[in-house]
């Protein structure tokens, strides 16, 4: 331990070690501070565009439009809170990937740039502005990126030993890349917001975009309005924003109007959910979710809302039937076969590094048992077995670590954050939780190239920005004249004062 005084000046002191506080210098304050910010959101709205209906140079040129936009912004939370309002909305597809006589449907997605190149700006500033910066430590960082270590193992393994076979030759890389490309992203959301946000203003913005987000959702499910823009798995959108909600309501209730308002949007989020009862994952999803932020507030009242969902399910007439009845219409019930089948592949092809990412369905071919005429099933509807097909015994050994350590990171999160704040880690741990068990009906936590995933990453993506978040809201503490925010910045070895 250290100072307050002493310690902190030594940071400041230290060559680029910035320490973040709540305040900020009065010039940066009011209007003049929030220009840059709006053009940086009208930037990426522009660059959205242009991504997904023009040519290459294009969209270069709108990068590079971005770039200088996040350059005027002066502040990478900015980048990350936009990152926020617009990463579940899919404009379209990238046509710039595709092949005129390849199978290969979708690009690159505005959620995947933007993030990109916010992480570009911020390696950019570590290397040229000689800014140290040190990963910010969570239980889920070492993990997590072995996990992504495994995949290019896996990647290496599979195209040296025994090559994938069954997809066109220009296919194959880009398909591969494409599934490792996903898992990287997914860790560098996580990585940014844990490191980028340091200011817990900018950590209690982010709950108005995903209110407006899950409003926009639940209007598109209850009303079948159509949407400007379109979200992918809508019904798991709505999970996180009403858990986000219901985490408020609960810890941070706002009382009059504004907890009156707040409470008949929880309620329309969860009619927009009730509307696709049908699909089992987001119904397991957020029930998950709500068991689990109301275990923080009060153990029976997460029993009894337990008991209530059981109720509902298998008490009040026509529910389970009619769940059971449209499961097997639509052939979920197959997932159990599809998972023997991935087993099956997994032992004959290669069970210690799996048959390489991407590669599921150039293999499940010659292994399937399920079929529906030429067709059958590509990707194994389920994140575990998809991993351990894929990367292996290695590779869903590291996936559950990864599971775990992300459940006692967001613990940790619960237990270190300052009150005020304490209802956001709450909520990410009850997401991240809902998600975890919900991957086990598809790739839900992780999304699959094959299932869309390219597109779907932008809503999968909440769960590791809003754990990340959370991770950084509690590393903000209170200084004890209770005037500003200290952001203690966590390192896997010691800081260095003077």
């Amino acid at each position: 331990m250290h100072n307050q005084g002493p310690g902190i000046e030594g940071m400041r002191e230290g060559a680029g070690q910035r320490v973040a506080t709540g305040q900020r210098p009065a010039e940066r304050q009011g209007m003049y501070g929030l220009a840059p910010a709006v053009l940086f959101v009208a930037l990426a709205f522009f660059m959205a565009y242009f991504v997904t209906h023009f040519s290459a140079y294009f969209v270069v040129a709108a990068m590079i439009a971005l770039l200088l936009g996040m350059i005027l912004s002066k502040d990478l939370q900015r980048g990350m809170f936009l990152y926020i309002c617009i990463a579940a909305l899919a404009f379209g597809e990238s046509p710039q990937v595709q092949s005129s006589t390849g199978r290969y449907g979708a690009g690159i997605m505005p959620s995947q740039l933007l993030l990109a190149f916010i992480a570009v700006l911020w390696i950019g500033r570590m290397l040229f502005m000689q800014e140290r910066v040190r990963l910010v430590y969570s239980r889920l960082n070492l993990p997590f990126i072995l996990l992504g270590v495994s995949s290019i193992i896996s990647f290496i393994v599979a195209n040296t030993l025994n090559p994938p076979a069954g997809l066109l030759i220009h296919q194959k890389l880009i398909t591969q890349a494409a599934e490792m490309g996903l898992l990287f992203c997914s860790i560098l959301a996580f990585i940014l917001s844990t490191n980028l946000f340091h200011d817990m203003r900018w950590i209690n913005l982010a709950f108005a975009p995903m209110i407006l987000l899950g409003l926009y959702t639940a209007t598109w499910s209850v009303t079948d309005f159509a949407m400007p823009a379109q979200v992918l798995w809508p019904t798991l959108l709505l999970s996180i924003s009403a858990a986000l909600v219901y985490a408020r309501l609960l810890f941070k209730y706002p009382g009059g109007v504004r907890g009156i308002l707040l409470l008949a949007v929880f309620l329309f989020m969860i009619i927009g959910i009730a509307t696709d009862a049908t699909w089992a994952s987001g119904i397991t999803a957020t029930t998950v979710m709500v068991l689990v932020i109301s275990a923080y507030k009060s153990r029976l009242l997460s029993a009894g809302i337990a008991a209530a969902v059981l109720v509902v399910l298998f008490v009040y007439p026509g529910v389970f039937p009619s769940m059971v009845a449209e499961a097997l219409s639509s052939g979920d019930f197959d997932r159990f076969i599809i998972w023997r089948d991935a087993l099956n592949m997994l032992v004959h092809v290669n069970p210690i590094t799996g048959v390489g990412p991407g590669n599921y369905y150039a293999y499940i071919y010659d292994y399937s048992t399920v079929w529906y005429g030429i067709n059958t099933y590509i990707t194994a509807h389920n994140n575990y077995i998809q991993f351990a097909a894929e990367l292996g015994i290695v590779g869903i050994t590291l996936l559950l670590w990864v599971i775990a350590a992300g459940i006692r990171t967001g613990m940790d999160n619960v237990r270190r954050a300052l009150p005020e704040i304490r209802w956001f880690c709450i909520a990410g741990t009850g997401i991240f939780a809902g998600i975890a068990v919900a991957a086990v009906l598809g790739d839900y936590l992780l999304p699959n190239r094959a299932n869309n995933g390219i597109i779907t990453f932008g809503t999968a993506v909440y769960t590791w920005v809003i754990l990340g978040a959370g991770v950084a809201a509690a590393n903000i503490k209170k200084d004890s004249d209770g005037e500003k925010d200290e952001r203690l910045v966590h390192s896997n070895s010691k800081l260095e004062h003077k």
